[in-house]
């Protein structure tokens, strides 16, 4: 993946994610290794970083930081649209569109969610991200991740096709996803440190790595 990044001149990324936590579970292996190779990282969180959706609401834009500090990214680089949690349909792609326009960001790499997610704020927003990263007037790669306990349940194929050795930042990942104190589980729930681990040995099984985070291939250019 080294040779990747340095052969398309990847200078800065961009993580586009829905909710808080997702960022950690989708790339949280990948997003140390960017820093690492003194790629310029930052984090878009679309909601506001509370979770509605359980019966009361639960903060999470303390532990956004922490986590995001876990893996090397600056806390000025971490960004929320404020849009409502699990709502995102009843906002307009344009607007969301233009918010992200507005951080006035300049990406090489943007990292979303996959299009086949159960989650509909994963898909909305993974539409909004392919309209916001149109190679217009310059040449954006995008890609997208897979975020356990919601692309796993789609039943459609998560179509991966970039792996990412994470033998040595998959502690990380983990230690970044314990930062939400709400959202961590028991295992077997996906959402535990062991589900995170079995998860990493399955996608480096599967291309001869001991660990790997996978990702589909939305748009590369050589």
């Amino acid at each position: 993946m080294d040779r990747f990044a340095d052969a398309f001149k990847i200078r800065e990324v961009v993580i586009i994610v829905a909710h808080a936590d997702d960022e950690s579970l989708g790339c949280g292996g990948y997003m140390p290794i960017l820093k690492a190779q003194g790629k310029r990282v930052k984090i878009v969180v679309a909601s506001d970083g509370i979770v509605k959706a359980r019966g009361k609401d639960q903060e999470n834009r303390i532990s956004v930081h922490a986590a995001c500090k876990t893996l090397g990214v600056d806390q000025k680089d971490v960004f929320f649209l404020d849009l409502e949690d699990q709502k995102f349909e009843k906002y307009y792609y344009a607007d969301i569109v233009n918010k992200l326009k507005s951080l006035k960001m300049d990406p090489d790499l943007l990292i979303t969610h996959g299009g086949s997610d159960l989650n509909n704020d994963h898909r909305f927003l993974n539409q909004c991200v392919l309209i916001y990263g149109r190679s217009v007037s310059r040449q954006i790669n995008i890609l997208g991740c897979e975020i356990p306990n919601s692309t796993e349940w789609s039943g459609k194929r998560f179509d991966a096709r970039f792996y990412v050795d994470i033998d040595k930042t998959l502690r990380l990942k983990q230690k970044a996803f314990s930062c939400y104190k709400n959202e961590v589980r028991s295992f077997p729930h996906p959402w535990s440190m062991k589900g995170l681990e079995v998860l990493a040995l399955q996608r480096g099984m599967e291309v001869g790595l001991k660990h790997a985070e996978a990702y589909e291939i939305i748009r590369w250019f050589a």
